[in-house]
């Protein structure tokens, strides 16, 4: 396996926060290949690589640019796509890495079954408000998030809301602050709640893990795994009629698929019976200012199916 697989195979895993290698070559030391898949991908960057070898050129667009860029949908509905509400004016790209942090020894995880039977053993099924799960989550030093953390970011709103909009996991403001979706990104989530004609305080809004992971990599399987429990119990307390995945680390998670974003966005989905839809996250739509017309398309359906009045 050439280092484009290695790499290619480890995001599939990635994005389906598997524990498995089993389709990498027996007897391979995983961790060791894809350091040194990562040090190739990383010498032969886009100023550097030859340019008339087309062969080269073809493998890193399959191998490194496609896993890279799982938000990239195309517009099925040309012209006829609603008018797009004024939401905050592009401004500045957030500096937000396009690849998965360094890789060290603990980048794949342990089995998490003891870190589950743990969780378990709280009994978190029987917690019935948020601020009492809110209390038994505590100082959460359950995975290695916690080392690095300044604040646990539990999610805030309206504890009966209809919406409840799940991110990723938190930013460095968001870090800061101890609150979901405070920085940028939270900024124009705000700016698309209020075209829903909706206010933060009539939604909740949440994220898959609830520390920042360390530069703003995705969060790993075993962190996912530890920390979804909670969220769980926050849709059991909260029943929104609605869920709004902000992005592929949401989604996946939530649906347990590894299906991008071209293929889940359009439709509804279901969790435990609730509608559920797929949208870019608010970051993703700061970097590429023209995908906005596409969660609008997107936020304009979740309108319909609770019965906002559109426009």
């Amino acid at each position: 396996m050439n280092w484009q697989g290695i790499l290619k195979t480890y995001y599939s895993h990635h994005a389906r926060f598997l524990h498995s290698t089993s389709d990498f070559p027996p007897g391979m030391d995983v961790k060791a290949a894809l350091k040194e898949a990562l040090a190739v991908r990383l010498t032969h960057s886009e100023e550097s690589k030859p340019t008339e070898n087309v062969e080269y050129k073809n493998i890193i667009k399959e191998s490194v640019s496609t896993p890279l860029v799982n938000e990239n949908v195309h517009n099925d509905q040309g012209d006829d796509m609603p008018e797009m509400p004024p939401w905050l004016d592009d401004g500045e790209i957030p500096d937000m890495p396009d690849f998965p942090g360094d890789f060290d020894d603990d980048f794949l995880p342990e089995e998490s079954g003891p870190v589950i039977q743990k969780i378990k053993s709280e009994n978190l099924g029987s917690i019935e408000n948020l601020d009492d799960l809110r209390s038994v989550w505590g100082d959460c030093k359950r995975c290695g998030l916690s080392q690095t953390r300044k604040n646990l970011v539990f999610g805030e709103g309206n504890q009966s809301a209809s919406v409840l909009f799940i991110g990723e996991g938190p930013g460095a403001d968001e870090d800061r602050q101890g609150r979901p979706f405070v920085g940028k990104s939270g900024e124009l989530l705000t700016r698309m709640i209020e075209a829903m004609g909706l206010t933060r305080n009539d939604v909740f809004i949440a994220n898959i893990v609830k520390c920042r992971p360390p530069g703003n990599r995705d969060p790993e399987p075993g962190e996912i795994l530890t920390c979804i429990p909670v969220l769980r119990r926050q849709i059991e307390i909260i029943k929104p009629k609605l869920i709004v995945c902000l992005g592929r680390v949401s989604a996946q998670s939530l649906l347990s698929t590894k299906d991008s974003i071209t293929r889940l966005r359009g439709s509804f989905h279901k969790y435990e019976g609730i509608d559920l839809l797929v949208t870019f996250h608010p970051a993703y739509l700061l970097r590429s200012p023209e995908k906005k017309r596409d969660a609008w398309a997107d936020l304009q359906l979740v309108m319909e199916r609770i019965g906002l009045k559109n426009g």
